[in-house]
């Protein structure tokens, strides 16, 4: 029988291992305990009638080679997933399976991390955790390790604005200024946070002067924004913007008038 002494690092054997540290990445010759402990009980749980020691050791080495470069948080999330959902029971998951659950695991991660720090959502919902991560990234309860969460953050802030996530920066000025204090200073690449926190400040401070306007000035002060950059490059002062608009609805009631008169001029001329 394979024993489990076949384990290469000396670690505590858990479901999930502590997430708050450095990242560790399964390594040819190097796999932690929790790992080769989740192997052994997947083939123990589906094991093979009359499968000879040398085909069981062999199998270990393969799924071991199927998990090298993820980190064992990730392994050991699709190792426990398996031993309670195998999608060929009763006949033991492959290493494909366990490689191909490992991609998706990683990419579902990602997707919820990405999606809980630049996600829209009502700022006054309550927060609702997915199951899938545990609870709210770096906190003790998510199960994504604390470094993941800064890779994952790190690599989506810094991508090119693409048909797929859109522009980063137009994610970054819709947040809140306490969703973009959320975020830890190091994902962000240089000046990027100040560029946000900037347009949220001027977004908050056209909405302000908007608000507090009558409709009629407010539509016309809307355009002048807008002219001018919209709610987040709007550089214009708030008097500028208040000016501007009081002026073109002067403008606009000269118009009324004048064509007023010339429709009076018209009647009178047809009389």
């Amino acid at each position: 029988m394979v024993s489990r002494d076949l384990v290469t690092r000396d670690q505590a054997a858990e479901v999930i291992p502590p997430q708050h540290r450095a990242l560790t990445i399964v390594r040819s010759g190097s796999v932690p305990k929790v790992i080769s402990e989740g192997i052994l009980d997947l083939m123990t749980v589906f094991a093979a009638k009359d499968e000879a020691d040398t085909d069981k050791k062999r199998l270990m080495r393969v799924y071991a080679e199927a998990v090298e470069e993820f980190d064992e948080s990730v392994v050991a999330a699709v190792l426990r997933h398996l031993k309670f959902h195998n999608p060929r029971n009763p006949w033991r998951p492959t290493p494909q399976d366990l490689y191909e659950g490992c991609k998706r695991t990683m990419g579902a991660w990602k997707r919820k991390v990405v999606d809980h720090f630049l996600g829209a959502k009502d700022p006054n919902a309550e927060q609702v955790v997915d199951r899938e991560i545990g609870g709210v990234p770096l906190t003790p309860e998510c199960v994504v390790p604390d470094a993941m969460v800064i890779k994952f953050l790190k690599d989506h802030l810094g991508r090119r604005p693409d048909s797929y996530c859109g522009d980063v920066f137009q994610q970054l000025r819709n947040l809140t200024l306490a969703r973009l204090n959320a975020i830890p200073a190091e994902c962000f690449r240089p000046g990027q946070r100040e560029d946000a926190v900037a347009a949220i400040e001027n977004r908050r401070r056209v909405e302000a002067l908007l608000t507090s306007l009558a409709v009629d000035l407010r539509f016309e002060a809307d355009r002048v924004i807008s002219r001018h950059g919209g709610e987040y490059k709007c550089s214009l002062p708030n008097e500028e913007i208040i000016r501007l608009a009081r002026s073109e609805l002067e403008l606009q009631e000269r118009v009324r008038r004048a064509e007023t008169l010339r429709l009076h001029q018209r009647l009178r001329s047809s009389d």
